[in-house]
């Protein structure tokens, strides 16, 4: 027979063109005719998905990074707070519950007799106890999305639950506290500190802590006498 003709080389795609792919435009091609349109040019960097970056980072060729919006959730402490709150904002006497809202879900810090962390987490706007009043807008974190991950894993290992008390490291603290870890363009608002600021004068702390002293003794008791009960059970 007549010479046979060579298999043509397939050539795989260089790395730099793996790389990077257009995330916008109708799909490919997959004529094999020869009067097919040829690839169009890939178009500005913000039109480019880059494969392996970690989320929320910077990639080197000047790509936006991915802000988070940041909220403080406010809650009433509970339904008869609720009716007489506006009176307490009038005396600067304010007393609520803070979380902070980041990535989807709503983190605060709350008492236990442990020293496990005291930080935990809810659903946003949907705390099992206290009556949500209130979302405030932070503005965006200054900080990628892995490190938030890594600011909230901070907290929890500083923030033990038996180190709560009611006016120095409580609810209100905490958020303020992970607000400014976080970067965030909004001053935490001083009237949900009113009932906390007050409790600090000459006048109040004191009293502020006899009362969680006798509070704490008391939850302890209870607890104490609940285990032979549910021994016995």
């Amino acid at each position: 027979g007549g010479d046979e003709k060579a298999s043509p080389t397939l050539t795989p795609p260089s790395a730099d063109e793996d790389q990077l792919f257009p995330t916008r435009g109708g799909s490919a091609s997959t004529s094999s005719s020869s009067s097919a349109p040829p690839p169009q040019p890939l178009a500005a960097p913000q039109d480019l998905y880059v494969r392996g970056a970690p989320v929320g980072t910077l990639p080197s060729d000047g790509l936006p990074d991915r802000r988070c919006k940041v909220w403080l959730n406010i809650y009433d402490i509970n339904q008869t707070t609720s009716h007489i709150t506006p009176l307490l904002l009038k005396l600067g006497l304010g007393a609520f519950h803070c979380g902070v809202e980041v990535l989807g879900d709503e983190w605060f810090f709350a008492w236990g007799e442990t020293d496990y962390s005291g930080v935990v987490w809810n659903e946003p706007k949907c705390h099992q106890v206290h009556v949500f009043r209130e979302s405030l807008c932070m503005g965006e974190s200054a900080l990628p999305e892995d490190e938030i991950r890594m600011v909230i894993a901070r907290v929890m290992d500083v923030w033990p639950a038996n180190a709560y008390h009611p006016i120095h490291k409580n609810c209100v603290t905490f958020a303020e506290d992970l607000l400014v870890a976080l970067k965030v363009d909004q001053p935490f608002p001083a009237w949900a500190r009113g009932a906390v600021d007050a409790g600090k004068c000459c006048v109040l702390a004191p009293l502020a802590n006899f009362v969680w002293r006798w509070v704490k003794w008391y939850c302890g008791r209870e607890s104490e006498e609940q285990v032979p009960f549910a021994r016995a059970q």
